[in-house]
C-alpha cells in the first residue's frame, strides 16, 4: 500500500472559497472537497507522505495523531478510487517539506460527489469553471 499519492493528470481543479472542485475528464465526474480535504490535495504531489501531512495538519489544526494520520489515509484511497489520485511507488517518492499553516480546529477531510458531467451546469465557461459565461 502506498504512503504517498500523487493527482490524475485526467483531472481539472479549480479552489472556490476554501473548497475545491474536481472534474475528472475521463470519468464525467465533478467532485467538491471540504477545507481539509482541498489542504491535503494541494500537497498530494507524490512527494509527502500520509504521515508527514498528517503530523503537520495535527500541529496545525488538532487532532489525535492516530485518528488523523486514519482519516488522511482513508481520504487518499477513496480519492485513488476514484481515479482522482494515483499511489507513487516508494523508490519514486522524494521527502517532503513542512506545510504552510493551517491555523484551524480539524475537520474530517471529505469528498462529495455533485453529479455526473462536467461542471455544474455541464458546460465550461470561458473562465475555465461552469456558471453564467
Amino acid at each position: 500500500m502506498s504512503s504517498r499519492w500523487m493527482k490524475s493528470s485526467t483531472i481539472i481543479w479549480e479552489e472556490i472559497e476554501g473548497d475545491i472542485v474536481l472534474v475528472s475528464t475521463r470519468s464525467k465526474k465533478t467532485f467538491v472537497l471540504n477545507k481539509t480535504a482541498a489542504f491535503i490535495w494541494k500537497f498530494c504531489d507524490g512527494r509527502m507522505s500520509v504521515d508527514c501531512l498528517a503530523q503537520n495538519l495535527v500541529r496545525a489544526a488538532g487532532g489525535e495523531a492516530r485518528r488523523v494520520h486514519d482519516q488522511v489515509l482513508r481520504f487518499c484511497q477513496e480519492m485513488q478510487n476514484h481515479g482522482l489520485l494515483l499511489p507513487v511507488q516508494a523508490s519514486a517518492a522524494q521527502h517532503g517539506t513542512t506545510l504552510c499553516a493551517y491555523r484551524d480546529t480539524f475537520i474530517p477531510p471529505s469528498i462529495s460527489q455533485q453529479h455526473n458531467g462536467i461542471g455544474f451546469r455541464g458546460r465550461p465557461s470561458s473562465r475555465g469553471v461552469s456558471g453564467p459565461g
